[in-house]
């Protein structure tokens, strides 16, 4: 229906009431039929359209796999990636544990291993730290990469060969692909930054440490005032769910677990923290666990062994790889590619 022929049925609507007529509201029905039924429909597609859609797409991805290409991000951890095949436009994954055990680390590798590859004209990484400072991640990436002990970076007592290392690895590393944001703390502040950035770079993986430190805006605060944490958690990931999917990039999210984790040998869905929305907006999610018989090598800073668990794979499997851990380096390898 035309504009001209819309505007038609409105002043018919408006004629109606003014004249007061009995039949008013049955003029007004069938008005609003008749553009409703002249109109497109709006975000419903035919199963054929669907179908010729998914069937492109399929292909692409057969040819993709020919060629070689990763379909999803890859994380850098042979393991993971056969577990989960990359992480995949649109997706949110959860990943989470126990305060102290090593998400930040783990999701600093993966960032890491991508920004790399973005020299090589890879999709680049966005890390929003709630927890930690720009230097502190710095160092960190700067000690998994050289390798020095951490602790040494810390309180400048590395030798002049480390010192010289450093300066070296430093400036590989300056030109990566990494956008680090340690000052950003609302849901809507991150998601304006990460839709401007994704405006002007190649972004292949958005991280946001940790999920349970954002705050909502204030207005949306006032809605929560009188409700419990739990909902606006939920509010939040819902919100990381929509911006993965409006910017088709995957967000890789870091929780905490709650206190019944404590009480349990292995984490499992139940243990997310402050709310079932995380289980149920998240496409992947995956545990990091430290089991009893490792805590001795962990307490003493020698390099250990960590369970990689996935507890939910929306298209995909679930099962447990697990990892070896350098602390003193915050560094992942494959276990046995150490």
């Amino acid at each position: 229906m035309s504009p001209k022929s819309q505007h038609g049925e409105l002043q018919r609507i408006i004629e109606a009431a003014y004249h007061q007529a009995d039949n008013s509201l049955q003029i007004a029905e069938e008005a609003i039929m008749a553009v409703a039924l002249d109109g497109d429909l709006k975000g419903l597609t035919p199963f054929g359209t669907a179908l010729d859609a998914y069937l492109a797409h399929y292909e692409q991805r057969r040819a993709e796999v020919a060629e070689g290409k990763s379909i999803g991000v890859k994380t850098g951890l042979a393991t993971i990636d056969a577990l989960l095949g990359g992480f995949r436009p649109g997706t949110l994954s959860i990943l989470a544990a126990r305060t102290s055990i090593g998400k930040t680390s783990l999701a600093l590798n993966i960032a890491l291993t991508i920004a790399k590859q973005a020299l090589a004209g890879g999709g680049e990484v966005a890390f929003f730290s709630l927890e930690m400072q720009q230097d502190e991640l710095v160092q960190r990436l700067l000690s998994m990469d050289v390798p020095i002990d951490q602790s040494l970076l810390r309180d400048g007592r590395t030798t002049e060969d480390e010192h010289l290392q450093l300066r070296e690895h430093a400036e590989q590393l300056r030109p990566i692909g990494l956008h680090i944001a340690d000052n950003l703390y609302r849901l809507d502040t991150i998601k304006s930054n990460a839709r401007v950035l994704c405006t002007r770079r190649k972004i292949a993986l958005i991280v946001v440490d940790y999920l349970q430190l954002i705050d909502v805006a204030p207005d949306a605060q006032q809605k929560y005032r009188a409700k419990v944490r739990y909902e606006e958690v939920g509010e939040i990931s819902k919100g990381l769910k929509r911006l993965a999917q409006e910017l088709q990039v995957p967000v890789l999210a870091l929780a905490q677990l709650n206190r019944m984790s404590e009480e349990s040998e292995e984490p499992q869905l139940r243990h997310l923290g402050e709310s079932g929305r995380l289980e149920n907006d998240a496409d992947i999610v995956a545990f990091l666990h430290c089991r009893k018989e490792e805590l001795e090598k962990r307490n003493n800073a020698q390099p250990y062994q960590m369970d990689f668990w996935v507890r939910k794979h929306r298209n995909g499997r679930i099962g447990k790889v697990v990892l070896s851990f350098k602390p003193h380096l915050t560094r992942f390898d494959d276990l046995g590619d150490e």
